[in-house]
């Protein structure tokens, strides 16, 4: 068994474990929200038959209501206003299966309990498929940007690589303001607070626990103070302010570049200036320890004292001489760099050259990927130029002309659709559930490798690039009609463009570029890659789309309002990955790396996802300012999401002395407990 297919199956397992995991828990959290749901009393029920008889022109039509106040707004109302508020609200797109209040034969729970499978498996495959659209699809295009952009490793991986971690918080945030114009937002404050407090205590704590003890140095005490202000900043907006306008989403976008743009020049600062400094630093002190024990030393006095270390002339292990310096220092990832190249700081230790590689968290892939190690062969490859085509040798010759070509080419594809298949079914490691849910899968898998490219090292096989690149148009055509009822394919002349310049791309890359696993021409590489991550986020905000539904579906079904479906079973569903992969991480000794992305994410998830969301929102209806107000369950989520981190620094700084110790990851385990049980109270 090679050991790619050994990964694939381990990936799987994984993913399997963690479907199970989410499956159990929704079953309980639904009961219990079911059960103590509490029925409307007799004042609430008279107002909403007065308000359903304000229909003058069509009383069948209850486009202007929230479906999640359908159980509320028909209970003693008869079956045809039940099914036309099923079917016509949200702005008329209704719930997800209106018929299960349509049906004059069966009662409610009796259709209910009849769909309730299909809806579980619906559910279970779409979270899987969310996690590995972003992983599988979305973050290889991020991953060779930040090589090829030259960013500081640390910071790649806990800003633009989070993006593909926070993909699918991102998308389910913006499709739950989108669905439900009304109380919308509603959902999507309750996944941002669930997922924030279920990442920044389970999570959390078991790191701190699992790593037995955590450093908790300048990273991610920035990162626990960035989130602490952004969960103020929204409380405070929705509470006292009640409204969301324009200056309040290009705040939020603001303060996070601004915050990406600090700690990207931080690192950069490190790397240029500081870490010359230290290395030089380390030099001197084995010099003299050297020369202490009569030993020659390795290093003159002369070659120490090089250019790049005078730029920084203080000598004390990189304390710097004025204020703006110091600063820059505590904004960046690194806190000291001796301390990393021996290992020792929970990242990753440097390679043979001294270079640290760039490493980056997938949840289902085994928890980190050292992406520099998977892409040291990539290397500029020259074009294959139409004019060369008649000098070549078998290594790329025009498809038109010899069908040896055309026959190379087919093989290598029925060579990968094959592995593809025996991966799932042929592989003794895969037991009859792990078979069951990949088949389940299987339609969508197959349409997401036929319309997503995919040029990364490690991804790259020729004709799937060329075919992905040319059927892409497809998909699109797909998701804009399904999502914005636009036809691309009926918008003369853009439909010539629209099918035409990626088959064209397509064909190139098929004739031009090179065979087996590349590696593919960074001039060709670059949009093509960036070209499919725009793709595979249409994939992500349509499943996404269809996962919101399914959600708001069970919580109208069950009596449970969109906020505590938010808070619970959306939060856990899109973090669960998180856990595994990062209990994995830190059994390697990583936990820093771990715990900073655990702040840093919901940092972005909130407000790029806010920002993202209330623009859609504000377009969609027109208004300058949308009303808005919080429940009870979400200011819990808020305060309890403000005291978790007021307590890192706490047991961080002042009790840990630089260190959170495994005390407080029994803490934050009891505090995510006590904040659960608090928002179904309240």
């Amino acid at each position: 068994m090679t050991e790619k297919t050994i990964q694939y199956v381990k990936r799987h397992r994984r993913v399997t474990n963690d479907a199970f995991f989410f499956f159990g828990y929704t079953v309980i959290i639904v009961l219990v929200l079911a059960l103590s749901m509490s029925p409307f009393d007799e004042e609430d029920q008279f107002q909403n038959r007065r308000i359903l008889s304000k229909h003058p022109h069509n009383p069948l039509d209850y486009s202007a209501y929230s479906c999640d106040n359908l159980s509320q707004y028909t209970t003693h109302h008869k079956r045809q206003k039940q099914c036309a508020y099923a079917r016509t609200c949200n702005d008329g797109e209704g719930i997800w299966i209106p018929s299960v209040y349509c049906s004059e034969k069966y009662s409610i729970k009796a259709l209910g309990l009849m769909w309730s499978p299909f809806v579980v498996l619906v559910g279970l495959v779409l979270f899987r498929m969310v996690s590995s659209t972003a992983e599988d699809f979305f973050s290889p295009a991020l991953e060779m940007l930040s090589l090829e952009m030259g960013l500081p490793p640390r910071f790649a991986g806990v800003t633009l690589l989070a993006l593909g971690n926070g993909a699918p918080d991102i998308a389910a945030t913006v499709n739950a303001i989108r669905n439900d114009k009304k109380i919308g937002y509603l959902m999507s404050l309750g996944e941002l607070t669930g997922s924030g407090m279920f990442i920044g205590t389970v999570i959390t704590g078991v790191i701190v626990v699992v790593g037995n003890n955590v450093n908790c140095g300048h990273a991610l005490i920035r990162d626990v103070i960035m989130l602490l202000v952004t969960n103020l900043l929204v409380f405070t907006q929705f509470t006292y302010q009640g409204t969301i306008n324009g200056y309040s989403i290009r705040l939020w976008l603001s303060i996070y570049f601004a915050y990406v743009l600090v700690v990207a020049l931080s690192d950069w600062y490190h790397n240029k200036f500081v870490s010359p400094k230290l290395e030089r630093n380390q030099i001197e002190m084995e010099r003299e320890e050297q020369e202490h024990d009569g030993i020659d030393p390795k290093f003159s006095k002369e070659e120490i004292a090089d250019e790049l270390t005078k730029l920084v002339p203080d000598k004390h292990h990189g304390r710097l001489s004025n204020t703006m310096d110091h600063m820059l220092e505590v904004m960046s990832n690194y806190d000291d760099e001796i301390d990393s190249s021996r290992g020792e700081s929970g990242w990753a230790k440097r390679e043979s050259d001294g270079v640290e590689p760039l490493i980056v968290v997938h949840p289902h892939h085994g928890g980190v990927i050292n992406i520099s190690a998977r892409n040291k062969l990539v290397q500029e490859t020259p074009l294959c130029l139409p004019s060369q085509i008649s000098d070549m040798s078998d290594e790329s010759v025009s498809a038109g002309v010899y069908d040896e070509f055309y026959r190379r080419n087919a093989t290598v594809l029925s060579a990968y659709w094959i592995d593809f298949w025996k991966d799932i079914y042929h592989n003794e490691e895969n037991n009859l559930l792990d078979k069951f849910l990949l088949t389940l899968e299987l339609p969508f898998t197959i349409c997401r490798k036929a319309s997503v490219p995919i040029t990364c090292n490690g991804y790259y096989c020729r004709p799937m690039v060329g075919l992905s690149t040319a059927l892409s148009s497809f998909w699109l055509q797909y998701y804009f009609q399904h999502e914005y009822d636009m036809s691309l394919f009926t918008m003369f002349p853009f439909n010539c463009l629209v099918i035409g310049v990626p088959f064209l791309i397509g064909l190139s890359i098929i004739l031009f570029c090179p065979e087996g696993e590349g590696p593919m021409p960074l001039l060709v590489a670059v949009p093509i890659g960036l070209y499919g991550f725009m793709i595979a986020a249409t994939w992500i905000d349509l499943i996404a789309d269809i996962l919101v539904d399914v959600l708001t579906f069970t919580g109208v079904l069950c009596g449970i309002p969109a906020t505590l479906m938010g808070a619970t079973v959306l939060a856990v569903g899109n973090s669960i990955g998180d856990l595994s992969a990062n209990l994995t991480i830190a059994r390697k000794g990583l936990s820093d790396m771990a715990i900073t992305a655990c702040f840093a994410g919901p940092v972005f998830n909130m407000l790029i996802g806010l920002g993202l969301g209330f623009t859609a929102l504000r377009k969609m209806t027109k208004l300058d300012e949308i009303n808005v107000y919080l429940t009870p369950e979400l200011k819990a989520g808020f305060l309890f999401s403000i005291a978790n981190c007021a307590l890192v620094v706490i047991f961080g700084v002042l009790f840990g002395a630089g260190t959170l110790r495994q005390e407080y990851g029994y803490f934050a385990l009891t505090l995510y407990i006590i904040y659960t049980i608090t928002a179904l109270l309240v």
